[in-house]
């Protein structure tokens, strides 16, 4: 459960990210700026909301860092994914996809030690 709500933090935070990058191609007034930041305060919400659980959660189980670092892995993927799936503008090199299965591994090995 602990997982599913980094997971769900870290995807709705990605939200005004994306959002951003598609909405401003060149530089972006003020007025666009407060504009999407509007949009965006649900997505702000539901992230704020679920990284307080995790972290709240997590404290009782995991060291700061280990939940830090988890918290942190994920977004690492999330954003990986988000890259080649939804704004598909790079294709990651075979580092990047080496160190997030290296990621993903040292997650599992802290969530199945517990």
């Amino acid at each position: 459960m602990l997982f599913l709500f980094v997971v769900i933090a870290t995807v709705c935070i990605q939200i005004p990210n994306v959002l951003a990058i598609r909405a401003f191609d060149g530089d972006p007034s003020f007025k666009n700026i407060l504009i999407l930041t509007l949009i965006c305060l649900p997505a702000t919400f539901v992230s704020s909301l679920f990284f307080n659980l995790y972290y709240g959660k997590g404290y009782e189980f995991y060291s700061y860092p280990v939940i830090a670092v988890m918290a942190y892995g994920t977004g690492l993927i999330t954003t990986s994914l988000v890259q080649v799936f939804i704004l598909k503008s790079k294709t990651l090199n075979p580092y990047e996809i080496i160190g997030g299965l290296i990621i993903l591994a040292g997650i599992a090995l802290i969530v199945s030690k517990r």
